[in-house]
């Protein structure tokens, strides 16, 4: 799960029937969902740890991909990264990283 918005739904035990292994990405930087609104119910909601990430210098929508040239000058506002954050780099970790997770975790 990269982000997920809707966290503070999930409640203790809730999540305690998953036996899947789960990776969370959390923003450091998220000025609409700060922490630990999103990624920390989760976290605690979990029955067993997750593979956590989180990434430093991201913002509220750096997790979406890179926008093309057309819809960057549409919608800077969540195509503009903060100053020194590359969007483009970190989307290669987080693809990379994705797949790895899904290749190597233990299934149920």
């Amino acid at each position: 799960m990269a982000a997920p918005a809707l966290g503070i739904t999930f409640g203790p035990g809730s999540l305690a029937a998953l036996i899947m292994a789960v990776q969370l990405w959390q923003v450091e930087e998220d000025a609409i969902l700060p922490m630990p609104s999103y990624v920390e119910p989760v976290r605690v909601a979990l029955p067993n740890p997750a593979e956590f990430h989180s990434v430093a210098g991201a913002g509220d929508f750096d997790f979406m991909s890179p926008c093309p040239e057309g819809m960057a000058r549409a919608v800077p506002a969540i195509c503009a990264s903060a100053l020194g954050f590359d969007r483009i780099a970190f989307h290669a970790r987080l693809n990379a990283e994705v797949i790895r997770f899904m290749t190597d975790a233990p299934r149920p």
